[in-house]
């Protein structure tokens, strides 16, 4: 594939449009979404880093060496957009000093009619060849300060496109999460975060055979800090297995 590198170029592959009906989604009160705004998380689970555009143009803006722009494997990064229609223009990208080069053609481009107050989180899965989506309406919990808690769940993005289960470590199969299939995502539930909880030891595992696919792990929950980077705060544990790769669970900060 051709190459450009700091360069505008003209891009048409895909177009998804993802519609949905009108409504106003509540962020957790310590975050909440700006009147008129869109809270976006993009999560990257390709075995290739992405550059984000959301201009109009079928082009690629490159500010500031591509903070907040540059999604790598196995990470995300929030936004905050106008609600109504937005594109989302994704490329893969590859690093080179002084700068990065990235694919002359969109790798997915995106259309979306968001309605204003929207919190949601986009999930980029499958290969290079062949990239899936998925998009999910974030209800994060609201935790109120006397509750010494945060919210956690978990998506499934197999590569295998196979059932997962999730538990506490010493807890029986299936505990957090039983029989989740490919694309399935679980509802927010709380975890203490208080001097109570020393560790949160999180296992996926294969949903036919038991076997251990990958561990997650959050230490120190109820004394970390300060600040406390985990009490009332919201996260999305991520199993991702992309073809070629050995399966991983990370964490992605929500709200």
């Amino acid at each position: 594939m051709k190459k450009t590198k700091r360069a505008f170029f003209p891009s048409a592959i895909r177009w998804l449009c993802l519609f949905w009906g009108a409504g106003v989604f509540s962020a957790c009160s310590k975050t909440p979404v700006p009147p008129g705004a869109v809270s976006l998380t993009i999560v990257n689970t390709l075995t290739t880093s992405l550059i984000v555009n959301f201009n109009e143009q079928d082009s690629i803006i490159y500010l500031n060496r591509g903070t907040n722009q540059i999604i790598e494997w196995n990470k995300s990064l929030a936004y905050s957009l106008h609600g109504g229609s937005q594109i989302v223009n994704l490329r893969e990208i590859y690093p080179a000093w002084p700068g990065h080069e990235w694919e002359d053609h969109s790798l997915l481009k995106l259309l979306f009619a968001l309605p204003a107050g929207t919190i949601g989180s986009l999930f980029i899965a499958g290969t290079v060849d062949n990239p899936d989506t998925l998009f999910v309406k974030d209800v994060p919990p609201d935790i109120p300060l006397a509750d010494s808690s945060m919210g956690i769940r978990f998506v499934n993005l197999s590569g295998g496109k196979t059932a997962i289960r999730v538990n506490l470590q010493g807890e029986p199969d299936g505990s957090e999460a039983d029989n989740l299939p490919y694309k399935g995502v679980t509802d927010f539930r709380k975890y203490p975060a208080d001097a109570s909880a020393q560790s949160y030891v999180f296992e996926f595992r294969d949903a036919a055979d038991g076997a251990l696919l990958a561990t997650c792990s959050i230490p120190n929950p109820g004394t970390a800090g300060p600040p406390n980077p985990w009490r009332y705060n919201n996260f999305t544990i991520v199993f991702s297995e992309a073809p070629g790769s050995s399966p991983a669970a990370f964490i992605v900060n929500n709200h």
